[in-house]
């Protein structure tokens, strides 16, 4: 009686043992040697008369893209010549601008909707046994964190519309709150990297930097420190604060 309540106890123990140690390896996360891309302004790959910036969308897609091929030894699916470190890889967003269907917007902005981001990752990836999915903006927050820890903890960056500004969105700190206007016009996307405690590590494509890609979580943490035209190659972001970014999500997995 005595030894089995002992081999209860060990049995007992290893099993909490597996478990805090299994949830204490997914306390965070991060995805090292994702090459930051800024939005340059370009002849439209439309009308060349025209000047545009290259967009949010196809900067996002370059960014995925580009981890995919220098890190996941995927050859080609953003560039021949893409090696994560160099000049600003004009040719490839170019190209992108194309695939994703990527339109001029007011002035020089441009625009991706939601579906041709989807449908442009899907026929990059095609012939590279990778599949792309997504979760709309429609599902619920509790649904769209869970994946996109699950994703991070396989080691798949991913992509976020933000489709609600909001003062205290994510990436929203000089938003005034939302209205329509401003809801449209700062629809963003950018690309998530990590996790750690409640709080997103964040790519959101302001600045080019090939020669400095970040290896942890902290080159983010320092950057929170300075405004976005100053430090906008690495950012945080909170649960929270993604939450009501009301976010779309899209990834790709092999």
């Amino acid at each position: 009686m005595f030894s089995k309540k002992i081999n209860l106890f060990f049995i007992s123990a290893l099993v909490f043992s597996f478990a805090f140690v299994s949830f204490s390896s997914y306390a965070d996360k991060y995805i090292a040697n994702v090459t930051s891309i800024e939005q340059r302004i370009i002849k439209s790959p439309r009308n060349s008369k025209k000047r545009v910036y290259e967009g949010c969308g196809p900067v996002a897609a370059a960014m995925l893209l580009g981890f995919w091929q220098t890190e996941k030894n995927k050859k080609n699916i953003l560039s021949k010549n893409f090696r994560g470190a160099g000049k600003h890889p004009y040719n490839a967003l170019r190209k992108l601008y194309i695939d994703l269907d990527t339109r001029r917007g007011i002035k020089k902005a441009s625009f991706t909707m939601p579906n041709a981001m989807f449908n442009g990752l899907k026929k990059r990836v095609k012939g590279y046994g990778l599949k792309v999915k997504r979760l709309k903006k429609s599902k619920s927050w509790k649904k769209k964190k869970r994946e996109l820890i699950k994703q991070l903890n396989k080691g798949n960056p991913v992509i976020v519309l933000k489709n609600r500004e909001h003062k205290k969105g994510c990436l929203g700190e000089k938003s005034r709150g939302y209205n329509l206007y401003q809801n449209v016009k700062n629809a963003h996307y950018f690309l998530v990297v990590g996790y750690k405690g409640k709080k997103f590590a964040v790519m959101p494509g302001w600045r080019d930097q090939p020669k400095a890609r970040a290896s942890s979580f902290s080159v983010h943490t320092a950057a929170k420190k300075y405004s976005p035209k100053g430090a906008g190659d690495y950012w945080i972001c909170t649960f929270k604060e993604m939450k009501k970014a009301n976010p779309s999500l899209f990834w790709i997995q092999k």
